[in-house]
């Protein structure tokens, strides 16, 4: 026995050896303890008050048995993947959570996610039959076809009942797969026409072919069809296998139809136009292409595709075929639009075939202008479109469709507004002699008109560039900012300054694009030299050497009203790599010198070793004594902002970081160390006791108390107020401890209202402070009502940990006379509010049913 027991106890010790060598090997590792304190650290934030704002989910765990399917989606996607690989079956599962689950699948491969979803619905094919309907139109929505094909095979038949109809072949209905049917459930007979959107032709074409629903509503189908991702290849199904005819009219919303029309490729945009007579308006296309490129040419030109360029090139041409055959432009109008197409059309031919370079003026013959469709004039026009009949009356139910004079009105108005814009387009530009033009045979040509293309290092982008910018945007006399922008950029993409042969204006757009290319040449043509530097977006780091951004900075020094330091501050940023303090920070510094006026040393905060090197070194380049520069550095200490130079090769530091410093919420001991050497060294006034009021943290504001002698004042309590409690590790609580609570400015900036706003916690600790320190002037009568009162805190919306705190609050207090103060009846409207809360929230349900039950909580009317 004695044996026995003994080696219970040594198997024991050895257990105990294991666990504690499996912890210390867990706890060594830098990587998996940082991430173990990050996920307390996260979990304590969640268990914590947040300033006013109180957290539902507050311990919300269950055990893996009652993880349904609902918990496992809000809670933990890798449970709810793991449930599923294990082919285990939930109880329920609510169609919006089943939403949120396929939108998880999205984010894996193709391969996995089909596996997971067949696994899902095999398991739990009969739980998800009460919601078949709404899963074959989820599927449909969210474009995923193995669960309509799952859904259609699985829970729909043919029913014995089918009509035949000219646009359905038969009527499904969804019956049950038991024994004992429970319901019918019709499909729509339009879901063909809604499938369209989806862009996705295997669930376009299973419709259409293995449930046979066909086209409903024509004008709906082309207008679903144009409204997809995938527009192009849903209307060549359209047309080339079901032989589908696009309605020659279009009686509802015009600028979403015609602003997708254009963005077909450039030959189906004419197939419809001459085979079909498809209507068109001139001039949505107007207002929304330089935006359109302008997202593409300038903002993402990194990220550019051979895709996303010949989309551009299509919808350039497609503009300008609209722009020639329209009957709503003049001749003259016609003509250079035609001119233009014809010109894209033969630089795409080029770049095909460069044997031969053709002069422009034998490219442009217009006689060879491309002509209007006659029989689409009347059907061309949106007044006749607004006002026709629809050809069928089914057309009415259709979403897409208008019929009341209010929409007609909006439709006018909107057209009248894009009319008044065409009238100056081109016509300052072409020859005066082309005034009053009739018809194309009276246009004189002049071929001076157009910019010529270049032929040399033959570039296709850049040609059709030349011609959208230059030969039509630039010509536009109410051109503004963003066209000027897309100019300027062609000019620095491809060193063409002698392009810009037309005022600049006011030097906005040519700055912008400088400053994203860092290009000194363009920059030195800004004729405006009281243009500011300021909010522009500055050049990518890895695109431009050092020298080079050096250069541009000499130059906006040069040809802008520098006032502002932000280019300073974006070069000499730690994530710049290429900036070396050892090689670059007295070239720097030279440049610096040549700026007429001293700056803040606010600029250099984001590289702490430059800004101690220019203090030591160059000091009289900045002004050191302002208090901006302390409010800067204090305010950047927890937003993730305080950036020094050993970040340089983007190492993870983090790890580094001693269990002692983690309450300081990403506090480093940097931090302190950098704050000790402004202090040392009398930077930016930091003895000034209105510092305090900046900081967002406790231990920033403790140790300038405690290394600085600083004091509060009672305003900080305005900025605190804001803070979250976890987040500044409890600094309005250090401020209530460290304050004169008697101190007459403090007592008049304590409001009612301000009190009562402060979240349960804050509010009591400062209740409890203000009786602890004697101080008269304070009703606390009118606190106690407000603070202990469950009536006012379910109407504030307080979270249900608030009502739990107050009611844990209650039953733990021991005083009589304290617990007098508690003030716990509700009226029944309160009651309906708490249980409509409770109710989401199964943790807190048996808790405080308890307390109604046991009439903690009283009910009164």
């Amino acid at each position: 026995m004695d044996n026995n027991n003994n080696n219970n106890n040594n198997n024991n010790s050895n257990n105990n050896r294991d666990i504690y060598k499996l912890y210390k090997s867990v706890f060594n590792n830098k990587y998996l303890s940082n991430l173990i304190f990050n996920y307390i650290y996260e979990f304590n934030e969640q268990i914590y008050y947040s300033g006013n704002q109180y957290l539902d989910d507050c311990c919300n765990f269950v055990r893996y048995h009652q993880a349904n399917f609902q918990w496992c989606v809000n809670k933990s996607k890798r449970l709810l993947f793991y449930k599923i690989k294990r082919n285990e079956k939930f109880d329920e599962i609510p169609i919006g959570s089943f939403k949120t689950f396929l939108g998880f699948l999205s984010e894996l491969s193709k391969e996995e996610s089909s596996i997971i979803l067949n696994q899902f619905l095999s398991t739990n094919q009969s739980i998800l039959e009460p919601i078949a309907k709404d899963l074959f139109y989820i599927s449909i929505e969210l474009v995923n076809f193995n669960l309509l094909k799952f859904v259609f095979e699985n829970y729909y038949k043919e029913s014995p009942t089918s009509t035949s109809t000219s646009t359905s072949t038969s009527t499904l209905t969804l019956t049950s797969t038991s024994l004992q049917p429970t319901s019918n459930i019709r499909i729509d007979d339009d879901i063909f026409d809604k499938s369209l959107s989806s862009g996705d032709l295997n669930i376009i074409r299973y419709i259409y072919y293995e449930i046979g629903i066909k086209v409903k509503y024509g004008t709906k189908a082309f207008y679903n069809a144009l409204n997809s991702s995938n527009r192009c290849q849903v209307i060549r199904f359209l047309l080339d296998e079901i032989h589908f005819i696009p309605p020659s009219s279009y009686t509802g919303n015009f600028e979403n139809y015609f602003d997708n029309l254009v963005r077909l490729d450039h030959q189906l945009f004419k197939r419809l136009y001459n085979d079909f007579n498809i209507p068109l308006l001139q001039f949505k296309a107007l207002q929304s292409l330089y935006f359109y490129n302008k997202s593409y040419f300038f903002q993402c030109e990194e990220r550019i595709t051979k895709k996303s360029q010949q989309s551009q090139i299509d919808f350039i041409m497609n503009v300008f075929f609209v722009m020639s055959v329209s009957h709503r432009t003049n001749v003259e109008e016609k003509i250079i639009s035609s001119l233009l197409l014809k010109k894209v059309s033969h630089l795409i031919e080029y770049n095909e075939n460069r044997n031969i370079q053709i002069p422009f003026k034998h490219i442009l013959k217009t006689k060879e202008i491309i002509k209007e469709n006659q029989t689409s004039i009347k059907t061309n026009s949106i007044y006749n479109n607004i006002n026709s009949t629809s050809t069928t009356n089914n057309n009415n139910n259709s979403s897409s469709t208008i019929s009341d004079n209010k929409n007609n009105n909006t439709n006018n108005k909107w057209y009248n507004n894009i009319l008044s814009n065409i009238n100056s387009f081109f016509r300052n530009d072409i020859n005066n002699n082309n005034n009053n033009i009739e018809n194309e045979e009276d246009y004189i040509f002049n071929d001076k008109e157009f910019v010529k293309i270049v032929y040399k290092d033959f570039d296709l982008i850049r040609e059709i560039k030349r011609v959208y910018f230059f030969d039509w945007l630039s010509k536009n006399r109410n051109s503004n900012n963003e066209i000027e922008i897309l100019i300027f950029q062609f000019v620095s993409e491809y060193n063409e300054y002698h392009m810009l042969n037309y005022p600049i204006g006011d030097g906005y757009g040519l700055i912008r694009v400088a400053c994203f290319f860092a290009d000194c040449k363009l920059l030195k043509m800004n004729k405006d030299h009281s243009a500011i530097i300021q909010t522009q977006v500055f050049f990518n780091y890895e695109k431009v050497d050092i020298q080079s951004q050096l250069e541009f900075l000499k130059t906006a020094i040069s040809y802008t009203d520098f006032k502002d330091l932000k280019l300073i501050s974006h070069i000499i940023n730690p994530l710049n790599n290429q900036f070396i303090i050892e090689k670059h920070a007295d070239q720097l510094a030279d440049i610096i010198f040549s700026i007429e006026k001293r700056f803040s040393a606010i600029a250099l905060i984001g590289n702490r070793e430059l800004f101690k090197y220019y203090f030591k070194n160059f000091k009289s380049l900045f002004i050191w004594d302002g208090v901006d520069i302390c409010k800067g550095i204090i305010n950047s200490f927890g937003n993730g902002n305080n950036n020094n130079n050993n970040n340089n090769n983007n190492n993870n530091n983090n790890n580094n970081n001693n269990n002692n410093n983690n309450n300081n919420n990403n506090i480093e001991e940097d931090d302190f160390q950098f704050l000790q050497y402004i202090f040392d060294n009398g930077i930016g006034n930091i003895k000034d006791d209105s510092l305090l009021s900046v900081c967002i943290n406790r231990s920033v504001a403790e140790y300038m108390v405690n290394n600085f002698s600083l004091k509060f004042q009672p305003k900080c309590f305005i900025n605190f107020r804001h803070l979250s409690l976890w987040r500044s590790n409890y600094l309005m609580f250090y401020f209530f401890d460290n304050i004169d609570l008697k101190n007459p400015e403090f007592i008049s900036i304590l409001s009612e209202n301000t009190i009562m706003n402060l979240g349960y916690k804050t509010s009591k600790y400062l209740y409890s402070k203000l009786k602890e320190n004697n101080v008269d002037s304070i009703n606390y009568t009118l606190m106690e009502k407000k603070i202990f009162n469950l009536s006012h805190i379910i109407e504030k919306g307080s979270n249900l940990i608030v009502i739990k705190k107050i009611l844990q609050d209650f039953e733990n207090c021991i005083d009589p006379i304290e617990k007098s103060k508690f003030n716990l009846t509700i009226i029944p409207n309160y009651l309906t509010l708490l249980e409509n809360k409770i109710s989401k929230h199964d943790q807190y349900k048996d808790f405080i049913k308890d307390k109604i039950d046991n009439n903690i909580i009283k009910i009164t009317n």
